[in-house]
């Protein structure tokens, strides 16, 4: 059984990446931005597959507009 790090870590890594970046960030940026973090480190919170236009996490929320 593969353990899973707690929510709370995961929300606080998407947090200081928006925040780092201004607070807003278009959808597919933040997705690149987290799989680029996900790579530089040793971070597994989320999975990432092929997609369209680049790597995409579908458990990871994407922020919206204001």
């Amino acid at each position: 059984m593969t353990k899973h790090p707690p929510k709370f870590n995961r929300q606080r890594l998407l947090l200081f990446l928006l925040e780092a970046e201004g607070g807003t960030l278009p959808k597919m940026d933040f997705q690149k931005l987290l799989f680029l973090v996900h790579q530089d480190s040793e971070l597994s919170y989320y999975d990432f597959v092929p997609y369209k236009y680049g790597c995409y996490s579908f458990p990871a929320p994407s922020p919206r507009r204001p």
